[in-house]
């Protein structure tokens, strides 16, 4: 597979300045798509990737402007140009990852973490994070969220309460993965 560009984590400029700050963590960028950030963010690609990071940007704080208070990475800071990096990749970067999460938690200080891929390499979050079965309260929760698109989702997803550091942390699959339109 061809390597994509390598990816920056991206935190709009006032992030650290927003009493709720979401890092908002993904599987890897597809694609060479490090100039598309600014778009993504702001101006929203139709995906339910930016779907559901908007929403939760405004449920965090309804008054939130340009989304500064979602910081976006991912568990691989270096994609493919199509799809997610496979094995091979994944297994060159697992080190690289597992570092790159806790420093983006160092350097980002979030009070939530909202990690959108559940169920790919996720022996890495849940090492960066402290996320085994013991590691304080935990549930798994089926909710429902309305979209940009004026449609109800139902999703599961599991979340953590704050422990030993960390902030709370919600977990599930990519959006697109684990959403029935209601």
């Amino acid at each position: 597979m061809q390597l994509a560009k390598k990816f920056e984590t991206y935190a709009h400029a006032n992030f650290s300045a927003q009493k709720r700050r979401i890092l908002y963590i993904g599987k890897a960028t597809r694609g060479d798509c490090q100039d598309m950030i600014y778009s993504q963010v702001h101006e929203g690609l139709q995906t339910s990737f930016w779907h559901f990071a908007r929403r939760i940007s405004r449920l965090a704080d309804p008054n939130v402007e340009n989304y500064c208070n979602l910081a976006w990475c991912n568990i691989f800071k270096q994609g493919v140009i199509r799809g997610n990096p496979g094995r091979q990749e994944a297994e060159l970067q697992r080190a690289q990852a597992e570092d790159g999460l806790r420093e983006d938690l160092r350097t980002l200080q979030p009070t939530l973490i909202v990690l959108v891929a559940a169920g790919y390499y996720e022996e890495i979050p849940k090492a960066a994070f402290c996320m085994e079965s013991d590691t304080g309260p935990s549930a798994l929760v089926e909710t429902r969220i309305r979209f940009d698109d004026g449609r109800d989702y139902r999703f599961r997803l599991w979340s953590r309460a704050p422990y030993q550091g960390f902030p709370p942390i919600v977990w599930m699959r990519h959006p697109r993965e684990s959403l029935d339109s209601i």
